[in-house]
Formats: structure tokens, sequence, C-alpha cells
């Protein structure tokens, strides 16, 4: 059954790709991201412990794999359906004054900046509650200005986007560097990706070039934690003595945490218990980052929460020796959190993640609006976080970035 599974998972996975063949524009849309997206951080995992009962029971391993298998599914399908039926119809005749636009993106910008740099690097990764949190959240603002000032340097160069996006550097690389941060990597490089493609046409569609982003992709995120607990105790020097092939092997082998195995489980609890949530984590995520504790008190955030069994919970009750204890502070992965919230009906979750996707890139390739170009750049982090890390906090993220793009699109129109 097994390798049933994995046939399909493959298949699945491989499908979209195909289509780079004849449509090198395929790799910014979102069947081919998810696609390597799952390549990267999921598939290695399920491959490689096929026949590792331990690391992964029959249950656990079937109901993950299948949940994938249909979350992708659902994605493809949705962005298929979802193909504006009349493309001449989203054409806009908007035109925005450049340097307006700098002005407005530089004030977010540098407020991101500001409470960016209020955050210690070495402490960051245990932060969930108080002033700490307002912090985080308000230095996050230096995203999607980022995104908007590339383009603005793709199309005025400047000193002062220069210096900017220096800044920019500086601050992503303290998180990189210091605090491990793997999520700010793969932001990065989105970041640049996404505005070369609107503003130079750039595509990185050959295939060395996305094996290449596999296994970087990969490396990024099986190293990076283990570098961290170095850069966090200061302790630079002893990261030349990581072997990284030994990492690799001990990750995949479940020697050590492997994130992909542990989501597994939690499927598979999950499923055990009937312990889904039907959509309030997405509700929850949004009340955990926008209602502070500071401001209102615990008691009225923790009453404006919906009350739900946690992962935690249900883990308690179905032990794995071989995984130990719940681990909260892992990636649950976007297929294991939609179906936390759904179960298989996460499928749907997808087509309509798909369906809107496809609506969303269609403004930006065919509108001839740059404003949209700049948004799809900051939706692909959103696809790259529903396999990545997690589908329930991609509204969080929708508010954010909106927070930045509204007012500096509305203010800079000419």
């Amino acid at each position: 059954m097994r390798f049933i599974l994995l046939t399909i998972f493959i298949a699945t996975i491989i499908y979209p790709l195909c289509s780079l063949r004849y449509d090198k524009t395929a790799l910014y849309q979102m069947p081919c991201l998810i696609s390597i997206t799952t390549l990267a951080f999921i598939l290695p995992s399920i491959a490689l412990n096929i026949a590792n009962h331990e690391l992964f029971t029959d249950a656990s391993y079937s109901i993950y794999v299948s949940n994938a298998i249909l979350c992708m599914l659902g994605a493809y399908l949705g962005y298929y359906f979802g193909q504006s039926p009349d493309i001449d119809r989203i054409k806009s005749n908007n035109t925005y004054d450049w340097n307006k636009v700098i002005f407005y993106t530089s004030i977010f910008f540098l407020i991101g900046v500001f409470f960016s740099l209020q955050i210690n690097p070495f402490e960051l990764g245990g932060i969930t509650e108080g002033f700490a949190v307002i912090k985080i959240t308000l230095g996050r603002l230096i995203r999607p200005a980022s995104i908007i000032l590339i383009f603005c340097f793709l199309k005025k160069k400047n000193y002062w986007l220069v210096f900017l996006l220096l800044l920019w550097l500086f601050v992503t690389m303290r998180f990189v560097i210091i605090s491990g941060r793997r999520s700010e990597v793969f932001i990065f490089c989105i970041s640049l990706l996404l505005p070369l493609f609107f503003m130079r046409n750039l595509i990185l569609s050959k295939l060395r070039y996305i094996i290449i982003g596999v296994l970087f992709g990969m490396s990024v995120f099986i190293v990076l934690p283990v570098i961290r607990e170095f850069t966090k105790q200061q302790e630079y020097m002893k990261v030349q003595n990581i072997n990284v092939i030994e990492l690799f092997d001990t990750y995949f082998s479940g020697d050590k945490t492997n994130e992909v195995a542990e989501a597994a489980f939690n499927v598979e609890v999950i499923y055990k218990e009937n312990g889904y949530n039907y959509g309030a984590s997405f509700y929850n995520s949004f009340v955990n980052q926008f209602v502070s504790s500071t401001l209102f008190g615990k008691d009225a955030k923790k009453k404006a929460l919906i009350d739900v069994t946690s992962i935690k919970e249900l883990r308690g009750r179905h032990y794995n020796p071989h995984l130990g204890p719940f681990k909260f502070y892992l990636t649950p992965t976007g297929y294991a959190d939609s179906f936390y919230a759904f179960g298989f009906f996460a499928f749907f979750l997808y087509g309509i993640f798909g369906y809107i996707t496809r609506r969303i890139y269609d403004k930006a390739i065919h509108s001839g609006d740059v404003m949209n170009q700049i948004f799809y750049s900051f939706y692909v982090i959103m696809i790259f976080n529903s396999v990545y890390e997690s589908i329930s906090h991609i509204p969080v993220l929708l508010v954010m970035y909106l927070v930045v793009f509204l007012p500096v699109k509305y203010l800079s129109r000419i």
C-alpha cells in the first residue's frame, strides 16, 4: 500500500512540472510552486522512509500522504477552474507616481526596520506573548515593503533605494545567521525572484536550476536548525565542524527530529481522536496575532479564542517512543495543518485557495497594472507557506501585506 501511495504522490508532484516544457512562466504559477515546495521539503522524508515503520507508522504514513495528494489535487483543480473567462475585462489603465511609491513605502519599511532591530535575534523563537509579539508583528512590515522597493529599484535606481535595500539585507541576515530562521531565507529568495520575473522576465525554469533550488531548500531546511544551536550561543567557530552529509542521514533516518514524521503522527492522532477544529485554527491564528494580551489583557484574549482540543493534548493520548513528546516549535506543514482544520475535506480548502490564486495571477499577468504584479509577488509567499508551514496563518499574512500595499497603491495612483 505504501508503494502505491508513494507512486501516486510522486506523480502528483511531477505532473505540474511537465508544463515547463511549453510554458516557462508556469514555474511561478501555483501548481509548480506547490510541486517544487513539496518536492524539497516533504517528499524526501516520505520516500526515504517508506519501509521505516518506527518513524512512520502505517496509519500516519497513509493518512498524511493521502491527504497531501488530495490537497495538491484540490489546488490544481481550483487553479484550473479559476482561470479568468474574459482576460480583456481585467486590463487596467492605472499608472503610478514612482516617487510617491518610494516615499510611502519607505515609511512602512522604516517602521518595520525599527521594530525588527528591537528584536533580539539570540532570543527569537521562544517568544509567544507580550510586547515582544507586537514588535515581531510590526517588524514584519519590512517584508511587503521590501518587495515594493525592489520593484522600485528595478524601475528607477537611486541611492536612497540602495541604502534601504542594504538595510533590508542587514536585518534579514541577522535573523538568518543568528536566529536560524529558515522562513526568512525562502522569503528573501521569493522577494528577489518575483520582481525579477515581472520586471526583467527572468525565469529560472531549466532543470538544473530547479535541482539546485530543491537541494538548496533541503539544505536550509535541515542544516539551519543545527547551525542556530551554535550561533544563538555565539559559538560561531563550531559551525565549521558540522558534517552536512551526516546531518542529512540523521534527519531522514529519524535519529534526529524529522518534522515531516512529526506532522504525519499529528495527522494520525487527529484522525483517531476525531480532533478536527473545523476552521477554528484560522480564527485563533488571527486572534493570537492581533489581539494583544499587553493591550487588552490575558483574560480578554483567552475569551476571544475558540476553545479547541490542541494537538499537544491529542499527542498526549498517543505516545510514539521513536518521536517522543509533542514539539510545539516545529513546522506543522500545510498539509497537516489543513487536516487539523478539516480532515480530508482540506481538498476543498486547497481548491478554493487555488481558485483565488489563479484570479490573482491572471490579474498580475494580463492587467498591465504593476501593483497587481507586486501583490502577486507577496502572494507567492503564501503559496509557499501553504506547504512548508501553515495554511491557517495565511489570512494573518494577507492582512499584514494589505496594511502596506493598499495605502501605497491608492496614495501613489496618478
